[in-house]
């Protein structure tokens, strides 16, 4: 009997691109993340503190922006 081994296409450049940005989607958003933790904390200046309540929308543009870029770059088309 003979085992076949299963025919895994190669990647292509726009797989590795959708991969790359994707990643740095989430790296954006963990960052985010981190900061928002640490200024709780007190270890470093919060998010409010650097941008203040008016200014609170570029972050959250910026992790929301990054979790969109994930979904869609890790999405199977």
């Amino acid at each position: 009997m003979i085992v076949e081994k299963p025919i895994v296409p190669p990647r292509t450049t726009v797989s590795l691109i959708r991969t790359i940005l994707g990643t740095l989607g989430l790296l954006a958003t963990g960052l985010m993340f981190v900061w928002l933790v640490l200024g709780w904390t007190g270890v470093t200046y919060s998010i409010l503190d650097v941008f203040g309540m008016s200014g609170i929308r570029y972050p959250t543009g910026v992790a929301i922006g990054g979790l969109l870029l994930a979904a869609v770059s890790f999405n199977k088309f």
